[in-house]
């Protein structure tokens, strides 16, 4: 996918799944990395946990999001 496409993924998540900081489960912080890649910072039961997304690895919006969604909830 393109970087504006996997931006626009990844911040649309991040205002539906925000977890504010809290306990519960959800997406709390977004950055853009050098090389065009995105670091997603989220909570779940496992605790605080930050991930690397390469937006090359995805091929649809939808492979995204879930691949996102799963580590979450």
């Amino acid at each position: 996918m393109e970087f504006a496409q996997t931006k626009e993924i990844l911040n649309d998540l991040l205002f539906q799944y925000n977890g504010n900081g809290d306990t519960k489960p959800g997406i709390s912080k977004i950055t853009e990395a050098m090389g065009g890649c995105f670091y997603v910072t989220y909570q779940n039961e496992k605790g605080k946990q930050s991930i690397s997304i390469d937006p090359s690895q995805f091929t649809c919006k939808g492979a995204l999001a879930k691949y996102i969604l799963n580590l979450v909830f």
